[in-house]
């Protein structure tokens, strides 16, 4: 009586080991997939990694240019701004300078005239 008992406890056991050795086998290939699924999302992080850090010496070399622009840019209004009042100062002594040339000819119109009167006056001596 026991014996059949053995087999199907047996049966049964061994049953329930090879159902356990799938089990572990099914486990280990997932286990295996994940591992080559982290490796992989290993190497692209990387690969993200040398990306972004690409980009940020792009865009520090960008911020480095754009303030390059930014100071040519005042410079470039410092020298118009000097270029205008330069050009009053010039336009304004060109004036002065007109003006001290017509002075000059008056001045000379003036003289010729005391002259003429002058020269009238001694021959009319």
């Amino acid at each position: 009586e026991r014996e059949p008992t053995r087999q199907v406890v047996a049966h049964t056991g061994g049953m329930a080991a090879m159902d356990l050795s799938a089990r572990c086998d099914a486990l280990d290939s997932d286990i295996r997939q994940l591992h080559v699924g982290l490796v992989e999302q290993s190497k692209l992080l990387v690969e993200m990694k040398d990306d972004v850090k690409l980009v940020a010496e792009e865009t520090a070399a960008r911020v480095e240019q754009q303030q390059f622009i930014t100071a040519l840019g005042k410079e470039h209004e410092d020298v118009k701004m000097h270029t205008e009042r330069l050009e009053a100062e010039l336009a304004s002594g060109a004036k002065r300078s007109h003006l001290l040339w017509e002075l000059a000819q008056s001045q000379e119109d003036l003289l010729r005239a005391d002259v003429s009167k002058v020269v009238d006056s001694v021959e009319g001596l």
